[in-house]
């Protein structure tokens, strides 16, 4: 059975790169599935962190949240394959944080 975010991901941002809705970068999805929110994999991660925050209180303090959102728009600007691991790596350390 066909997912329908999927297929309204195909139909409406023309192949498999999309605008991301927070940014407006260019980007693609990265197995996180971002796509189904039309955001870039910083812009979720971004928002996964405020979630957190918010709904679990996960050890984040508003600085510490602010600090990964400001390394995570500048690891963004960077090319496509160097922001993807930048990416990843903040994401590593954002879960040592919220889950220890």
């Amino acid at each position: 059975m066909c997912n329908s975010n999927n297929n309204r991901f195909r139909s409406t941002r023309n192949g498999s790169t999309y605008i991301c809705e927070n940014c407006g970068k260019r980007t693609r999805e990265s197995g996180n599935r971002e796509s189904d929110l039309a955001l870039c994999l910083a812009c979720n991660l971004m928002g996964e962190i405020r979630n957190m925050m918010s709904d679990y209180n996960h050890n984040f303090t508003k600085e510490q949240a602010d600090a990964f959102e400001d390394r995570l728009t500048a690891a963004n600007a960077d090319t496509a394959e160097a922001n993807t691991k930048a990416i990843r790596k903040i994401h590593e350390e954002v879960m040592a944080i919220a889950y220890a």
